[in-house]
């Protein structure tokens, strides 16, 4: 779409012959509501305006708001900057969006440039930012420079309060009035032609209006003109037979009453006069009658879509068409006063009917209702367990409502449907259905809805666990043991191997050091003992008596035999 708006700028530049240097001042847009809170029923308007401090040839954009709050009624785009639109304005009330891609054949520069006016209608409880993205404002510069800096929005709170809409007849100030003309008449040879009226207001004079207002009638003087006859009433055959003292280029006709009010007019030159021309203007500010909405069958019942009767008359334009609103979607048009709705879940309702005379004037009736579920499936069966990795089948049985279709899904922990299929049920209510579709591991449930030949449906089923899982290798009474869990065991034991070998050296390792320690300060003790007997043997020696030679000898003996014994059982317990 910018692309689009790019060429049409370029194009536009070029048929309007702009000049500009390279620097763009910024352009703003800013939403602006007439009203800040609302009630539900209450109708308001809301003003795209632009603020372009340089010359602009075309925008776009897309207006966004909450659809459970607001509807938008209504675009008006007639007295617009723009003078022709590449996208009119469309509004998707079941996106809550409204988008236009609008341009001029001129340049455009200044301050609260009206783009367009929207018209809501309040239908839910709550906040409603009403937002503007997409937005591209194109400079006149031949290649369509986006100088859009900033946007300003707005936001709509509506209360539970139910207003009541009051339709006014909207009043159009006269803009440009008729002026006096001074000249010589040609003399001519021939009658005048007749006069081409043309009424600003009404300027269609096959359509109905509900504007009031004062109205003008313009015409065309040709040059051989000196007079003009003009008569107003409501008979399409009058003739005017009085000439205006003046020449004008128009006449102000005041404001006109309800109905079809016809212009008559006709020229006088140096000929003569004339044919007649007559202009139709038809009227209309009233809305059609007040009228009811009604459901034959009730406003509690199974039947999933039911019809509802409405009529209403209008005296003057007539009823054109009615709009149904189901539940605030998109309005449904029909010319007649009965309509079938489309099928509705079980829950309570809301339906809107809206009746529009020729004119654009409008009454409204709504009716709450409420649709009944039928009887919900039973789930008797599911394959349990359910192997990802095999080729078993997930099989499903249950019981519901005979001949009736049975609506299943699988559905993920955090909601996403990740299958869905159908089945009938056989003459007794039982059904069953295999899925043949593979499911990852996980969780998951099996929710089942009934649904009979009417489109009625029930609510859900009693959901239904089911675990889906990798197929074991072994299994050892209760235990189930697949590839992972085998993987996962053997390293669980190769670590706690590991552990217990570390440990166990460790305590070892720490138990030979005490050994070793006590060793060691035994050993000290007996090497003293040995010293303490060589020095006793060296007195002997120098005592000369044998007596204690032999005392001195045997106690070393017996010392060094005694380290000998002890020094070998010490070294084999350390290793134990």
């Amino acid at each position: 779409m910018k692309k689009i708006l790019k060429i049409i700028s370029i194009v536009l530049s070029i048929v309007s012959f702009s000049i500009f240097t390279s620097a763009f001042a910024a352009s703003n847009l800013s939403l602006v509501s007439e009203v800040q809170t609302a009630g539900i029923g209450q109708q308001f308007s809301v003003a795209l305006l632009l603020d372009a401090e340089e010359n602009i040839n075309a925008a776009q954009g897309v207006v966004s708001f909450s659809p459970s709050v607001l509807q938008m009624v209504s675009v008006d785009n007639s007295d617009s900057i723009f003078n022709f639109w590449v996208e009119d304005p469309t509004i998707s009330n079941n996106a809550g969006t409204m988008s236009f891609i609008g341009g001029s054949s001129k340049s455009i520069i200044g301050t609260k440039l009206k783009i367009l006016t929207m018209k809501f209608k309040a239908v839910g409880v709550g906040t409603s930012n009403i937002k503007f993205s997409n937005g591209v404002v194109a400079a006149d510069d031949g290649i369509g420079t986006n100088v859009l800096s900033k946007v300003t929005e707005t936001g709509i709170s509506v209360s539970g309060t139910v207003v009541t809409p009051i339709i006014t007849p909207t009043v159009t100030p006269i803009v440009e009035q008729p002026k006096p003309v001074e000249r010589v008449p040609v003399v001519v040879k021939n009658l005048p032609s007749a006069p081409k009226l043309t009424v600003g207001l009404y300027s269609d004079e096959t359509k109905w209006y509900n504007q009031i207002g004062e109205a003008t009638v313009f015409w065309d003087l040709p040059k051989d003109v000196i007079s003009i006859s003009i008569l107003v009433d409501k008979n399409p055959n009058g003739k005017p037979t009085i000439f205006e003292k003046q020449l004008f280029d128009g006449k102000n006709i005041g404001s006109l009453e309800e109905g079809v009010t016809y212009v008559h007019a006709k020229f006088k030159n140096n000929v003569g006069i004339g044919p007649i021309t007559t202009y139709r203007i038809a009227i209309d500010t009233t809305a059609p009658l007040d009228f009811k909405v009604q459901m034959p069958e009730g406003l509690k019942i199974s039947n999933p879509s039911p019809v509802i009767n409405f009529s209403t008359n209008d005296s003057l334009s007539g009823v054109a068409f009615y709009s149904i609103i189901v539940d605030a979607q998109a309005p449904i048009k029909t010319e007649t006063g009965e309509f079938k709705l489309p099928i509705l879940e079980p829950g309570k309702h809301s339906v809107l009917v809206k009746a529009f005379d020729n004119a654009g004037n409008g009454a409204e009736a709504s009716l709450s209702f409420e649709i009944l579920p039928i009887a919900s499936p039973i789930i008797k069966f599911v394959t349990q367990p359910y192997y990802s990795d095999s080729d078993n089948t997930l099989l499903v049985r249950g019981a519901g409502l005979p001949n009736s279709i049975t609506l299943l899904s699988i559905v993920k922990p955090d909601g996403t449907v990740t299958t869905r299929a159908s089945t009938r049920a056989d003459e007794t209510g039982q059904w069953e259905y295999s899925f043949s579709e593979t499911l990852k591991n996980g969780i998951y449930k099996i929710i089942a809805v009934s649904q009979d030949d009417r489109g009625a449906i029930s609510l859900s089923s009693v959901p239904i666990d089911i675990v889906v899982k990798t197929k074991p290798i072994f299994k050892i009474s209760i235990f189930e043991f697949n590839l992972l869990d085998i993987i996962i065991l053997l390293f669980i034991l190769l670590i706690g191997s590991f552990i217990s070998g570390y440990y166990f050296f460790r305590v070892k390792s720490e138990r030979i050091d005490r050994k070793i320690f006590i060793t060691k300060q035994d050993v000290i003790k007996v090497t003293d003992m040995i010293r303490k007997d060589m020095e006793d043997l060296k007195k002997a020696l120098k005592t000369k008596e044998k007596f204690d030679e032999e005392f001195a000898i045997k106690e070393l003996d017996e010392n060094i035999a005694k380290i000998d014994k002890y020094i070998q059982k010490e070294i084999e317990s350390i290793g134990r």
